[in-house]
């Protein structure tokens, strides 16, 4: 319980310090009103489809997600036809991989933790 609220804080803290840019303003002046389309690919539990959400109308929105109980999380939150929800890792290479599920799902990947962050570096699952 007390990691996943570490783990939402610490997304959070991420995604603020991430950019001094206003990207919520930035992508209004951009797209104005326009009905957009979506590719979000690792989304984890829809936080940036919720940002996007109080911005934009949707035309359609593609979600991959690999680790399979966050894909059904987010399939339930958007009970919608103008999204896809794909249970599947994406990479630039062809064919399939192993992939670290982490206790901190936002640090899953298909490629193994190195000793920076020696807490992270326990999976909870290694999927193929």
């Amino acid at each position: 319980m007390l990691l996943k609220y570490y783990q939402k804080i610490d997304e959070a803290i991420s995604y603020l310090l991430s950019s001094a840019v206003d990207e919520k303003k930035l992508l209004k002046s951009m797209l104005n009103k326009k009905k957009i389309t979506i590719v979000d690919i690792g989304s984890n539990e829809g936080n940036f489809i919720d940002f996007l959400n109080n911005i934009f109308l949707f035309k359609k929105v593609f979600c991959f997600e690999p680790i399979k109980e966050l894909s059904e999380k987010i399939k339930k939150k958007y009970l919608s036809k103008n999204m896809i929800v794909s249970n599947t890792a994406l990479s630039n290479k062809t064919g399939k991989s192993l992939f670290y599920q982490y206790s901190v799902t936002s640090t899953s990947s298909l490629y193994k933790q190195n000793n920076t962050y020696k807490y992270l570096k326990i999976y909870t699952k290694l999927l193929k």
